[in-house]
């Protein structure tokens, strides 16, 4: 029989606790065998044998079995299940999971018959994932007195279908009415982006009385995901029911830009918002800020609170930054400061300039001003700062600097001016030489000083520079030109590992008075194995000249189990009396196969015994048999937590002094796996549509070689020639900004 119509077939699935209701609405129940459904689409016949369009909706509610699937000879026929109770007062027979997933497969597979390779049940799938949520921790002391454990305090989490935390709730333990009293609680909802759209915080106020202050937040979104709208309330307890506290909102231009922020409060004697804030924010056609203007309602008229405008030109650089205030006087905007900038044909600024307001002069006065000049290569060569002289009415220097580049762009030469105000000129102050090897890498800065009397540039000191074959800085000397010869001044030196870690930081002054040698100031060394993890890291405070030698200060070294965990880390203290490094303390890690830390322990060094003393230990008790892929916590572990203990080294013994107990419960989701892309007619020859796209979207098609045949943009219902294709089944891939799904069709 040759087909004549397709039809969309629209799915929706509500999701309830522990069964399901198959329930088509709008097809009559002695037509649902002669009804043709494959992968959403249906073709229905009239009883005058013509075709028909008819929207069908399938929900699924796991609560119980209509009628529809048990009045279905064919597929009651198929699995004898024997219900778990009679049949209620609706007629409905309830079944256990695993009967009802294979009813519903069973029922439609019966009126579903396939047309094509695809089969309904790889559209239809119910994923049942059951995973473990922690619902709350309760931390617990011991009373050895008592030798029982005590509450202390507790904290209650939730989560909503898309295993956002939804509830923070912390409460204590009241010994005295034997009750846990409520002290905090945190609560949000989120969208189906898992943006925040409502929170609420509530504190409790007096232990006595156990009053609170709750509030909560709303968060309401415009369609491009833009807040528009926050506002706060609060618990009113004599009522016992949310008031109005106070709202933002925000309205934005076509661009997505926030043009007003308006923040109000709620009157409750008036019953109406009252503005109490406001921003304004304008905008160029580039998305620049032009205006930004802040107020405060005050006894029913705005004041302003802060005023800033911006000025661009054609290339995007800001030209214009001024500061408004808001004159109480005149009830209205006044200049306070401003600084306007120039730039050049390639964007360098090259002036800019300061002013403040003179209610005085009822004008402008120029404060500072900078001056940039670049080569044609749009390198700095000068850069001058000036000061306005109120008194002259002109620019005072106050230094400069020159920069001069060789012909790969480097510095060589940077000579610093200071002002001569007496020649009302600039004059040499400083100069610094830059000495480079043939791969360009500096080794030599010169610094001079200027000479007024003899008018030449006299050089006093230098810094050199030496690398290791990585050109890390492996040494950095510095010298005092005296009376013609090169003394030591000061000397740093590095020190690089394999991986590029910085192993030695060592910094000497040169002694020319008691050692005339090097002595150090300060150092800093760690060491790493061949997996490049740390093994070792000491400070040094300074050199100890009796024993010419380094005194330090602190040492840490760590050692690592087989699968690179942490497992030891060790702790010394430098005695400068034994000249020596001492045991301090040091902490011992255990981990399990999964990498979670499972037992800390501590230790003291007991100088007196020579030996180490317990401290503490803390161990965590998991379920390995549990992943983290099937936790559901605002906390990250490998495995399933069950209990955390403390322990204090009590009476010469570690004793547990402290636990805290992990509460987690089976949370079952249900999630309906459904392509969202079909292709029809399937088989095709000739073309194929696709179905399930709100726009354009990326159409890739593979053979069962993987091999790519055909990738195009396509919209829905548009038709893809397939003609050139070998008769076999392909993959189609599509990608949009919905997200991406594959499905097959066959080629005849």
């Amino acid at each position: 029989m040759t087909q004549k119509y397709i039809y969309i077939l629209f799915l929706s699935i509500s999701l309830s606790s522990n069964a399901v209701n198959l329930n088509l609405s709008g097809l009559d129940s002695s037509n649902l065998n002669q009804s043709k459904l494959n992968f959403f689409l249906v073709k229905l016949r009239n009883q005058n044998n013509s075709f028909a369009t008819k929207n069908i909706e399938i929900k699924l509610r796991f609560d119980s079995i209509s009628n529809l699937v048990q009045t279905n000879p064919s597929v009651l026929s198929k699995r004898k299940f024997q219900p778990a109770s009679s049949s209620t007062s609706n007629g409905l027979i309830p079944y256990n999971q695993d009967q009802i997933k294979d009813i519903k497969r069973q029922a439609l597979m019966s009126f579903a018959q396939p047309v094509g390779v695809q089969k309904i049940n790889n559209l239809i799938q119910d994923k049942v994932s059951d995973k473990q949520s922690l619902d709350s921790t309760v931390y617990q002391k011991y009373d050895p007195g008592k030798d029982q454990w005590d509450n202390v305090s507790k904290y209650e989490y939730g989560y909503d279908n898309s295993d956002n935390q939804t509830l923070l709730a912390n409460y204590f333990w009241n010994a005295a009415s034997s009750k846990w009293v409520l002290m905090t609680k945190f609560e949000w909802t989120y969208d189906l982006n898992g943006i925040i759209t409502f929170y609420s915080f509530s504190t409790l106020n007096n232990l006595m009385n156990q009053s609170f202050t709750p509030t909560k937040d709303e968060y309401m979104y415009d369609g491009n995901g833009l807040l528009f709208n926050n506002t706060s309330y609060i618990l009113d307890t004599l009522k016992n029911q949310w008031v109005n506290g106070t709202k933002l909102e925000l309205t934005y231009d076509s661009k997505g830009n926030k043009t007003l922020e308006m923040t109000s409060v709620w009157n409750s004697t008036l019953n109406q918002w009252l503005h109490t804030l406001k921003n304004e924010i304008s905008y160029n056609d580039k998305g620049k800020i032009l205006l930004y203007s802040s107020y405060t309602m005050n006894n029913g008229v705005w004041s302003g609170n802060s005023k800033y405008e911006y000025k661009y030109d054609n290339n995007g650089n800001k030209t214009l930054n001024a500061d408004y205030h808001w004159s109480t006087y005149n009830n209205a905007w006044e200049n306070n400061y401003k600084s306007e900038y120039q730039f050049n044909s390639k964007g360098n600024e090259t002036v800019s300039i300061s002013y403040n307001w003179s209610q005085q002069d009822i004008g402008w006065i120029a404060n500072f001003k900078n001056e940039h000049i670049y080569d044609e290569y749009d390198s700095l060569i000068f850069q001058s700062n000036y000061v306005w002289n109120t008194n002259s009415k002109q620019w005072d220097g106050q230094t400069r600097t020159e920069y001069l580049f060789d012909k790969i762009g480097k510095v060589f030469n940077e000579v610093s001016y200071d002002w001569n105000y007496s020649k009302v000129q600039w004059q040499d102050n400083g100069k610094i030489e830059y000495v480079y090897d043939n791969n360009g890498v500096k080794i030599v800065k010169n610094y001079y000083s200027w000479n007024s009397d003899t008018g030449l540039w006299v050089l006093s000191y230098k810094t050199t520079f030496s690398y290791n074959q990585n050109l890390n800085q492996t040494v950095e000397t510095s010298f005092d030109l005296v009376n013609g010869q090169w003394l030591n001044d000061s000397k740093t030196e590095y020190v690089f590992d394999k991986f590029n870690n910085k192993t030695l930081n060592a910094f000497y002054t040169w002694d020319d008075s008691y050692s005339n040698n090097w002595v150090g100031q300060h150092k800093e060394e760690s060491a790493y194995n061949n997996d490049n993890l740390k093994l070792m890291d000491a400070e040094y405070q300074g050199w100890n000249y009796k024993d010419s030698n380094w005194e330090g200060r602190t040492k840490n070294e760590y050692g690592y189990d087989s699968a690179g965990n942490l497992n030891e880390t060790h702790n010394y203290q430098f005695d400068i009396t034994k000249n020596q490094w001492e045991e301090n303390f040091k902490t011992e890690y255990t981990f399990d196969a999964d990498k979670n830390q499972t037992a800390t322990y501590n230790y003291i060094w007991n100088s007196n015994e020579n030996q180490w003393n317990d401290f503490a230990k803390s161990e965590i008790i998991f379920d390995n048999s549990i992943k983290n892929s099937s936790l559901i916590s605002p906390f990250h572990f490998e495995n399933k937590a069950l209990v955390e203990n403390d322990y204090s080294f009590i009476n010469n013994k570690l004793t547990r002094t402290n636990l805290n107990k992990y509460y987690w419960s089976t949370k079952t989701t249900i999630k309906q796996s459904q392509l969202k892309i079909h292709l029809f007619p399937n088989p095709a020859k000739e073309n194929i549509c696709l179905v399930g796209s709100s726009g354009y979207c990326t159409m890739q098609c593979f053979d069962q070689q993987g091999r790519l045949m055909i990738s195009k943009s396509v919209t829905n219902f548009e038709k893809i020639p397939v003609d050139d294709l070998a008769p076999g089944l392909y993959i189609v891939k599509v990608t949009s900004a919905e997200g991406s799904d594959e499905s097959k069709f066959l080629k005849q």
